[in-house]
């Protein structure tokens, strides 16, 4: 399958388009033919491993020093199931689905797969294929500021009009 991939960190010149095994999905997972994806923040700081000098080290560690342990980049996606592990119930090929990858990234490419259970669902029929790739990491970023910085709590209203109780 094709894939954007890089061997090194640096510039956006190191992403070759190039061939790489197609995965097999295991039991517990679904692999995904992708049709869409998306470039996110996390994207060129991982290219260019661009970090703060606190965060080096941890990052290093888990993904590489000298070269990138995860070489195809990636996190939003969209596309359509292309087959599914032997235990997994709620997906089936065919299915249109959109999600998330996290760290694990991947979506760089014509296949990606998914755990059953990882955050993944069924892409709305009123959104496009490229539409559904890009509604994941920008609502998951928010929820975190919203939950942090705006103190919302879970079964609270709060209005447009009214700064949340403290």
């Amino acid at each position: 399958m094709k894939a954007v991939v890089f061997e090194r960190y640096g510039k956006p010149e190191v992403l070759e388009i190039t061939e790489i095994e197609k995965p097999s999905p295991a039991k517990d997972e679904v692999l995904v033919k992708i049709y869409s994806t998306s470039v996110t923040a996390e994207d060129p700081k991982m290219r260019g491993f661009n970090h703060p000098p606190l965060l080096k080290l941890p990052v290093g560690l888990m993904f590489g020093f000298k070269k990138p342990k995860y070489p195809v980049l990636g996190m939003e996606f969209s596309g359509i199931v292309e087959s599914v592990g032997q235990k997994v119930r709620n997906y089936k090929p065919g299915d249109q689905v959109f999600g998330y990858s996290g760290l694990s990234f991947g979506t760089y490419a014509e296949y990606k797969c998914m755990p059953a259970s990882g955050l993944m669902y069924f892409k709305p029929e009123n959104l496009s294929f490229e539409e559904s790739a890009c509604m994941v990491n920008g609502p998951l970023s928010a929820l975190v500021y919203l939950k942090k910085k705006g103190r919302i709590k879970r079964g609270v209203r709060y209005s447009y009009m009214e700064p949340p109780a403290q």
